[in-house]
């Protein structure tokens, strides 16, 4: 195992520790480092059958999901914005300004999935979500 898999390694186990997950999205950085690239490679070696042993049993020691897609990860953490935003204001109204801590614009996401509900099209999008545990 070479030091740039074992310090990638280090900083998804710091963000599984911080988050209690590893639903990091493909594009994006933690600590300057792009790791969400990297763990979306890794789950591609693993789909693929080219991924060590060694290697999956420290990834599945931070519960990894290999099968999960880009865009579960975005509806997931939507989900988990929008019921911290619940908790510290007690209503769902939010702007379609409306940024996260981590400068996320959840408003606009929230206002997308208002349309999809009246266009009757967001069960499919519900559906679509195998991997989602409430909670």
């Amino acid at each position: 195992m070479d030091s740039e898999w074992r310090k990638n390694y280090s900083l998804i186990k710091e963000y599984y520790e911080n988050n209690l997950n590893t639903n990091i999205m493909s594009r994006e950085k933690y600590k300057n480092v792009e790791l969400g690239t990297w763990l979306c490679n890794q789950r591609q070696k693993y789909r693929t059958g080219h991924l060590s042993n060694e290697k999956i049993k420290l990834l599945e020691k931070l519960n990894i999901d290999w099968y999960i897609t880009a865009h579960e990860i975005q509806i997931i953490r939507c989900i988990n914005y929008c019921m911290e935003y619940y908790k510290e204001n007690g209503n769902l109204n939010i702007l379609n300004t409306y940024r996260t801590k981590d400068n996320y614009n959840l408003g606009l996401w929230f206002i997308k999935q208002k349309t999809l509900a009246r266009k009757g099209t967001i069960e499919k999008e519900i559906k679509k979500l195998k991997h989602w545990k409430k909670g």
